[in-house]
């Protein structure tokens, strides 16, 4: 076997042990032979994440945006219960702020297949359990390694990542989420999987770092973002089987 037939088996087999590892209980949803109704939770949060990695460390930056008034969890929360899923799933939002409010954010860390959010047991599942939901469909983001320009340090969130090489150039809407379903009476999960979205965008190009870009320049990009974000749930459930 040749070095470049090595090479391309191993990148194969690290895709498909990473498949593997990241999407759980497609068998488990696949079983349900009745109709379940879940309430979806977001949980992506109202910080947008601009950073620019260059050629050294010296010039890398970060910076964050608060997006708060852009409303993305009631409105990803919304969007995703009207998607077309299989019968055997009603997806349903509720007006969840004031439950949200109380609950400290999401305890970011390399995936492992458990959510760890605090207040999560305290105040969501209660409400699902209150409000007659079987299940409920959570969406959150988290840190892992750099899936965008695949730098080896730790990216979360969504928002806009620079790369600049040796006077090369590159800019990219990013969005990293996970998708898990829990069961409301147990509390146990059920079924999750990730994702890590990207595209391309020449619209920072001629700007230095991400230090001038203020929250006038993102709120232009509102609309993409959430598109990228729904666009990487949509991958999601029909990973998971609840989408066709």
């Amino acid at each position: 076997m040749t070095m470049n037939l090595k090479i391309k088996v191993t990148f194969l087999l690290t895709l498909l042990f990473l498949n593997g590892c990241a999407t759980q209980g497609v068998k488990t949803l696949a079983a349900i032979d009745e109709t379940k109704s879940i309430l979806v939770v977001s949980s992506m949060g109202d910080d947008y994440e601009l950073m620019h990695i260059g050629t050294t460390i010296f010039t890398n930056k970060y910076k964050t945006i608060d997006v708060n008034d852009w409303h993305l969890d009631s409105a990803i929360e919304e969007k995703v219960s009207e998607f077309v899923v299989d019968d055997r799933f009603k997806l349903s939002s509720h007006d969840l702020s004031l439950i949200k409010n109380d609950m400290d954010k999401l305890e970011n860390g390399e995936w492992s297949g458990n959510i760890k959010f605090k207040g999560f047991d305290e105040k969501i599942f209660p409400y699902a359990l209150k409000e007659n939901f079987d299940m409920v469909l959570f969406i959150n983001t988290f840190q892992r390694e750099d899936p965008v320009y695949y730098t080896g340090l730790q990216v979360s969130g969504y928002g806009l990542y620079k790369r600049s090489l040796f006077g090369s150039k590159s800019g990219k809407y990013y969005a990293i989420s996970s998708v898990s379903l829990y069961d409301t009476k147990t509390r146990e999960k059920v079924a999750g999987t990730i994702k890590s979205m990207s595209i391309f965008t020449p619209k920072y190009d001629n700007v230095k770092g991400v230090e001038s870009i203020d929250y006038k320049a993102i709120s232009e990009d509102k609309n993409i973002m959430l598109e990228l974000i729904l666009d990487g749930i949509k991958y999601q459930l029909k990973d998971l089987g609840i989408m066709n």
